[in-house]
């Protein structure tokens, strides 16, 4: 299988025209997928522009050996001939080389395959980062951060997904964390991943509960005003779907 990736240059002379032909490059590629039913079905190309590049290679560019084929889902066309795309992973792959380099990265790739994921301790682990991306959600809606109409909301991945999509489902979660992403992305081992999953959400919610704690207090006495911002490390970005 060979997948196409936009890609940019780090020759920093010749980056805006490098840019501009990637971008365009980019677009072409787009338009034919969104526009053929059988390339947006199955999609082979692996599209992503040069602004989120981070997300697939380290800081001097080197691309990650593991990625994702994707599968767009919908797509918007904006008056500026953008396009907003909304794309779901498909199969996991691992590069086995590189065919070319320029105008686009262009990759020979193996598709890996996944692990059982029905062993009981496997479900196990499953439940309990159910429930404490639950219990995450109601901090959220709690503090504020989210708004929603009940505080039991609840996503539909949670409720239908199996251990091994949950996984990923959960690790899509992790927007503020890409390089987390593409580390958990690259675990082959399902119970390997919710265990880093659950490590994340078990922080964020002892954060969480905490700083709700130290809100309360200090809501509750109205002699010491309120308490100033402050760094933090609340986990994934919640946001209503």
């Amino acid at each position: 299988m060979r997948l196409e990736k936009a890609r940019g240059d780090h020759n920093v002379r010749h980056r805006e025209k490098d840019d501009t032909n990637i971008s365009i490059k980019y677009r072409r590629i787009s338009c034919r997928c969104v526009s053929s039913p059988h390339l947006r079905s199955e999609v082979s190309c692996v599209i992503q522009h040069i602004a989120e590049r981070s997300r697939w290679s380290d800081s001097k560019g080197a691309i990650a050996a593991i990625g994702t084929t994707l599968q767009i889902e919908s797509h918007v066309r904006m008056d500026d001939g953008r396009l907003g795309i909304e794309n779901k992973g498909i199969e996991r792959f691992k590069v086995l080389r590189i065919c070319e380099e320029r105008p686009v990265l262009i990759c020979e790739v193996e598709v890996l395959e996944e692990d059982d994921d029905s062993h009981p301790e496997v479900v196990a682990v499953a439940d309990e980062v159910r429930e404490l991306f639950r219990t995450l959600i109601r901090l959220h809606v709690k503090k504020g951060t989210i708004k929603v109409g009940d505080e039991e909301y609840e996503p539909e991945e949670l409720k239908v997904l199996g251990p091994r999509d949950l996984s990923y489902w959960i690790a899509s979660n992790f927007r503020e964390m890409p390089q987390h992403q593409q580390i958990l992305l690259q675990e082959n081992s399902t119970l390997q991943r919710l265990k880093d999953e659950k490590a994340v959400l078990e922080g964020s919610v002892n954060y969480l509960r905490a700083r709700l704690a130290v809100e309360s207090a200090f809501t509750s006495d109205s002699s010491e005003g309120s308490t100033g911002s402050e760094g933090s490390s609340e986990g994934p970005e919640l946001t209503e779907r």
